[in-house]
């Protein structure tokens, strides 16, 4: 008993002489006698032991997974994935980074400082050096994020552990300071470097362990044979976001906020970068040659919607900023002739209310300014969404009932020339506890008389994609019908159809892995469906199967027997280099 209890206090007596020694002097621990000091393997595997053991038992008080808004998006198999990664990443994430910096750490040590030391010395000094870097790191972690979350804000995480590197090698390895100092720099550079390399996979093969699941997609990716053409888009787009098509042009926002416009052959004819402006909605004036963007501006610490108006050119003419929340992402053009134009504005509100009060923002041209005023417009039983002006002056609108959290409902309407309501249809009301990722998709067929709406929410396992006929005349149904993609999640962005077939793109995600060492990624995917009756007839997916890669088609058009596609698709090429294309392709309907 009593060689029992000396064996317990010597490990704890030298396991704190090590910690101690390995901050003060880490020259002593590493070239002191054997049996001083615990060794480095033990000493690691104490402290990675130790960090397992509190993130297992204790965790839940350190960590708590956040709620917010996605969470009602997002199809709850996902989320329970989600929420796993997310807490690995933070629960386990010194342990992981020590782990993942071993075998670039140790490589550059046997590089530097080969000559001097055995392999085995070095792997030592690599294991100490791991193992106080975890200490550290928890400690630095704990301190910024729960006691002292000001000194975020001043780097202190970055500068205590760059500052103990070069401490620790100068002070254990010796030498000059202007060589050892450059040195050690290398050496975290290159463990961060082995970290970017394994991290994941360790994240990865955490995250499987602690959360299970019976279904697993991949995607059976598309021949690219199929695309009849490809181009690049110009470089200076960042990511394809929003396409408007005018006058032989292609007007777009793009995934940065910035705006720009093509030409027929989709040259660059100009593009306007905004440091404190994030641009929302493009509406396109042709009778004047003008855009009209709306979207935020940032000013200090307040949020202010504004409106931009601008030449088809790119010429700046006027900027307006609301004093009033504003939905600048629902800016409608509901009147445009010689005289001027009018844009609708709804009002931002997070209340669900009885009516809706509405203003319009009237455009008139003197002595070759253009003037705006503010006058109030119609009051609506239901908010507004994306309007359609119909050949009877009439005009058919989404309407879109949003709570601070919750979609409330969603459905469309048709008004006569006054705005008083023909008929209301409700497409979608709040039965479930998931809600829409992205407003709905409707498309407009006045030979028919008919109007096509898409909409897609999640459920527990995926996404349930929802297609609907309705009759323009009175909202009734023709037909509807539901789907599902195989894939843990996907997104609707457009849509277009013809005379015989619906067409939706977007993208997929693929982030739930059956093996750690499998990468998550997201497609580029272009859908067709019957107009008869909305049953899926082909579907085309186009990406890299590689670790975060990202594909998506943004924007499609039909012409003829032909489809036009517009898109982003990016990975990491190397290292920190993102491979990054912005393209438009060109598919035969046949290939659907």
């Amino acid at each position: 008993m009593k060689e029992a209890f000396s064996e317990l206090t010597d490990l704890d007596w030298k396991f704190a002489r090590t910690f101690i020694d390995l901050i003060r002097d880490p020259g002593k621990v590493l070239f002191g006698p054997p049996g001083q000091y615990t060794s480095a393997i033990k000493y690691a595997s104490i402290v990675i032991g130790a960090a397992m053991f509190l993130i297992l038992f204790f965790g839940g008080i350190f960590n708590e997974t956040r709620m917010h808004i996605l969470k009602w998006r997002t199809p709850l198999r996902l989320q329970h994935y989600q929420e796993t990664q997310e807490n690995v990443e933070e629960s386990f994430g010194a342990v992981v980074l020590a782990l993942s910096m071993l075998p670039g750490v140790f490589l550059l040590l046997c590089i530097l400082f080969g000559k001097q030391n055995s392999w085995k010395t070095l792997l030592n000094i690599a294991f100490y050096f791991i193992a106080q870097f975890a200490i550290i790191l928890t400690v630095s972690i704990f301190l910024t994020n729960f006691l002292v979350p000001v000194l975020e804000q001043y780097y202190v995480l970055e500068v205590t552990l760059f500052l103990y590197t070069g401490v620790f090698f100068l002070r254990g390895l010796g030498g000059k300071w202007y060589s050892t100092l450059p040195k050690s720099a290398v050496i975290l550079l290159l463990g961060l470097l082995s970290y970017g390399l394994i991290g994941p996979f360790l994240n990865s093969l955490l995250t499987n362990l602690f959360n299970t699941t019976d279904t697993y997609h991949s995607p059976a990716l598309s021949d690219r044979r199929i695309i009849q053409s490809r181009s690049g888009l110009p470089e200076e787009i960042g990511g394809v976001y929003i396409i408007e098509p005018a006058m032989e042009n292609y007007f777009y926002i793009d995934e940065n906020g910035n705006i720009g416009a093509l030409g027929p052959n989709y040259s660059l004819l100009w593009n306007q970068d905004y440091e404190e402006i994030y641009a929302q909605s493009l509406l396109v004036i042709p009778e004047h040659n003008l855009l009209l963007v709306t979207g935020d501006s940032q000013q200090g610490d307040t949020t202010r919607e504004v409106l931009l108006l601008y030449t088809t050119e790119g010429r700046l003419l006027t900027d307006y900023f609301f004093d009033e929340p504003m939905e600048s992402s629902l800016f409608q053009l509901i009147r445009s002739d010689n005289d001027g134009f009018d844009i609708l504005v709804p009002t931002k509100t997070a209340e669900l209310e009885e009516r809706y009060d509405y203003n319009k923002i009237a455009f008139q041209k003197s002595d070759d300014t253009w003037k705006l005023s503010i006058q109030q417009f119609i009051t609506t039983p239901f908010p507004l969404g994306e309007i359609i002006k119909l050949p009877d002056s009439g005009y058919v609108s989404t309407t879109l009932m949003k709570s601070e959290w919750h979609w409330y409902n969603f459905g469309i309407a048709r008004f006569d020339k006054d705005w008083n309501t023909r008929w209301h249809k409700v497409i979608y009301d709040k039965k479930n506890p998931y809600d829409p990722r992205r407003r709905p998709l409707y498309a407009l067929d006045n030979s028919h008389d008919e109007i096509l709406i898409q909409y897609a929410i999640a459920n527990d396992t995926n996404v349930t994609n929802h297609l609907q006929s309705l009759d323009l005349n009175d909202g009734s149904i023709r037909w509807e019908n539901a789907h599902t993609l195989p894939a843990d999640y996907t997104e609707y962005w457009d849509m277009a159809v013809d005379k015989g077939s619906v067409y939706l793109v977007g993208e997929s995600h693929y982030d739930i892995r059956r093996f750690f060492w499998k990468p998550s990624f997201h497609v580029a995917m272009v859908s067709r469906y019957s107009r008869a009756d909305g049953s899926l007839k082909g579907l085309n997916t186009f990406g890299f199967e590689k670790a975060d890669a990202h594909s998506r088609i943004s924007y499609i058009e039909i012409d003829g027997d032909e489809i036009h596609l517009m898109g982003t698709e990016s990975y990491i090429q190397y290292l920190f280099h993102e491979f990054r294309n912005n393209f438009s392709w060109t598919l035969n309907k046949g290939d659907l």
